[in-house]
């Protein structure tokens, strides 16, 4: 019996020996020069194959297919979502009963043998006896039922429900936003490409003339005076040209990355050359702000936050209730002194911790406290809804004012340029050609800048009234099909007044506008 013992004691010590040296040798992990080359491999792999390059000029709606169907950052938020939703379907298992299954092996050295002893005389049992084998087999089947537990299962999946259509929301703000992008990067790219057609000749010619009259200050053909100074007047227009390019560097990069291209390549985009009329606003204030409470994605997800907060009023008041369980199972003994060695067990139990009475007016409390912050977070979005309204529709008209002086300077300019151009001989002359040429891409740029910023701010005011720019049945694994429906959808609400526009999802949505 002793040596038994001793062996167990070893036994037990080798095992958590064991456990103990495995544990020690777990240490951080640095990642590896060749791990890193190998994933960044990988990654480019993946991103240069993803989409082809557009090999024609890309129009303002095919960007937005593309950055709708490749962008990096909008596919995160199509995961959180679809994460949401698994995270949904998994809290409804909560709610049902607990089937569980378990068997295993129990042994003892020595075995588990007991002697008796008289209460009332105290008289020892002379042989010590058992009524367990030494080594079991048991196993079971047991069925439970929590009334509680399904209860509180019932009320979260109901938040986690509210929560999956906050992640919903969150998706719809993310592409709203990236619609704006674009559609600001576009126009801007634009401008950029413009600038870059109508600049390369310009200073070919004021280099050629920088040369020329470096040549005159160099035979002294004229005072060197006014070479010096006609030399940096020309100076003065490269400078100006460089400043400019410099200020659309990365233009088009940006609008790739937006597009989910790796590379910007030979990225061409379609000139309308100014075809299409400003965007036309023609809707009342009042519909708009009525339109931005119901359709902002911020005040939705304000809305199923207070869902939740008031679902946690009556998950407060279900911990005051008394605990009522159901179970039964199958159970199963191998222990040969068993008359029976499968059997049926079944019972109820009911608990009731009493303290959560006393606790109970405070968790009311804070529960409701909850639920009237996310209320006043409501409200607050709301106010601040409201603002951006009116500030975007400020903006717009703004932007809109400042693109038709823009246009007019330009208009002006270019009759400038025509007059100069029919005057120009000699050198004076061209001086001054080069000058009004300068004077027209410069303007001309102001021009582009300037309807960049209507359509920008165009953008953003659709951004603040909440429309979304994708149409709901859009078809996202083609590009020209999803390019058109986000035309289509774009004129479909230009063209109509907004009140009936948003008239069928103002009854769609009762609950929201009434709650907005």
């Amino acid at each position: 019996m002793y040596c038994s013992m001793k062996k167990s004691i070893a036994f037990l010590m080798g095992v958590a020996s064991l456990f103990v040296f495995t544990g020690c040798a777990v240490q951080p992990r640095a990642i590896l020069h060749d791990q890193a080359m190998k994933r960044a491999s990988e990654d480019m792999d993946i991103l240069s194959h993803e989409q082809e390059a557009p090999t024609h000029p890309v129009t303002l709606y095919e960007a937005m297919a593309r950055a709708i169907r490749y962008n990096r950052e909008r596919r995160v938020k199509v995961l959180e979502t679809a994460l949401s939703q698994h995270q949904f379907d998994l809290s409804q298992f909560d709610m049902l009963p607990k089937l569980t299954t378990q068997a295993g092996y129990t042994g003892r050295n020595p075995g588990p043998a007991s002697y008796s002893e008289s209460i009332k005389t105290g008289n020892v049992s002379l042989e010590p006896s058992k009524s367990q084998d030494a080594d079991r087999r048991v196993s079971d089947v047991t069925f439970t039922w929590n009334i509680l537990d399904f209860g509180l299962s019932y009320i979260r999946a109901n938040q986690q429900a509210n929560r999956h259509l906050i992640a919903l929301e969150k998706e719809r703000k993310a592409v709203q936003i990236l619609i704006s992008d674009v559609r600001r990067a576009w126009w801007e790219a634009l401008s950029a490409q413009r600038l870059l057609k109508d600049i390369a000749p310009l200073e070919k010619r004021v280099l050629q003339a920088l040369e020329v009259s470096r040549t005159v200050e160099t035979k002294r053909l004229k005072n060197p005076l006014e070479a010096l100074d006609h030399q940096r007047s020309l100076l003065q227009t490269l400078r100006t040209l460089q400043a400019l390019k410099q200020d659309f560097s990365g233009i088009k990069a940006r609008l790739a990355t937006l597009m989910g291209l790796s590379k910007p390549g030979n990225l061409v985009l379609a000139d309308p050359a100014f075809t299409s009329p400003l965007p036309r606003i023609h809707w009342e204030l009042d519909t708009m702000e009525r339109a931005a409470l119901v359709l902002r994605p911020e005040l939705n997800q304000a809305q199923y936050q207070q869902d939740i907060s008031r679902q946690d009023v009556h998950a407060a008041l279900l911990g005051v209730l008394p605990n009522v369980s159901l179970n039964a199972g199958l159970n199963w003994d191998s222990n040969s002194y068993l008359i029976d060695n499968s059997w049926l067990s079944y019972g109820t139990q009911i608990s009731w911790n009493l303290f959560n009475v006393l606790r109970a007016p405070e968790a009311l409390k804070a529960a409701e406290a909850k639920q009237d912050i996310a209320r006043e977070q409501r409200l607050a979005i709301s106010m601040v809804t409201l603002m951006q309204v009116h500030l975007a529709l400020a903006d717009h008209m703004d932007a809109r004012t400042f693109y038709t002086l823009s246009r007019d300077y330009l208009q002006v300019q270019t009759r400038i340029l025509k007059q100069v151009q029919a005057r120009a001989g000699n050198t004076q002359g061209q001086a001054k050609l080069i000058q009004e040429e300068l004077n027209f891409i410069v303007s001309q740029v102001r021009r582009d800048k300037a309807y960049a910023k209507v359509q920008d701010s165009f953008g953003r005011l659709l951004i603040s009234m909440g429309i979304d720019p994708v149409p709901a049945q859009g078809n996202l694994g083609d590009i020209d099909a999803l390019a058109r429906g986000i035309k289509e959808h774009e004129a479909a609400w230009l063209e109509k007044d907004l009140k009936a526009y948003v008239a069928p999802i103002l009854t769609q949505n009762p609950g929201n506008s009434d709650d907005a």
